[in-house]
């Protein structure tokens, strides 16, 4: 289930007319919402003393899923600053062609400068939010289309 879907049943909720029922279904959620919070916390605390603390906290940031609810209760093991950067370093990125840098991260305000075209821009803004749905804003600094250093014209290509 999606976040668009979670937020378009809360806001079914919010309209019952009936405030009663409004109130016991708004109640329902957030005490499953503690539940739910409550274990994963303590599964973050029985993780952090084991042994295995670093690799699983290190698969928990990787997978969409995992790092959507943790992120959903405060408990994500890594900072915004650290999943953005690891989000364009990514690289899945890299083989796009075009260059990220990521100028900054404060506040929830992420700015990058990037070079590829837009459609690099827009996969870079595409990883940003899958990996830091939590950022507030994210600006991208357009740097230009790069001509690649072993740039042949077409012409040069036809004539052999």
């Amino acid at each position: 289930m999606n976040t668009g879907r979670l937020e378009q049943l809360v806001e079914k909720v919010r309209s019952i007319e009936d405030e009663a029922a409004r109130d016991a279904a708004l109640q329902l959620v957030q005490a499953v919402m503690d539940l739910h919070g409550a274990g994963l916390d303590r599964m973050m605390d029985l993780i952090a003393a084991s042994e295995s603390q670093g690799l699983l906290f290190d698969e928990f940031a990787k997978d969409t899923a995992v790092s959507a609810i943790l992120l959903l209760h405060n408990l994500h093991p890594l900072e915004l600053e650290t999943r953005v950067r690891r989000a364009v370093e990514h690289p899945s990125l890299a083989l796009r062609g075009g260059e990220v840098r990521i100028l900054s991260v404060k506040d929830g305000l992420v700015r990058a400068r990037v070079s590829g075209g837009p459609a690099f821009e827009a996969r870079v803004r595409d990883a940003i939010l899958e990996a830091a749905p939590d950022a507030g804003d994210i600006v991208i600094e357009s740097a230009g289309l790069p001509v690649p250093a072993a740039f042949v014209p077409v012409e040069q290509l036809l004539a052999r």
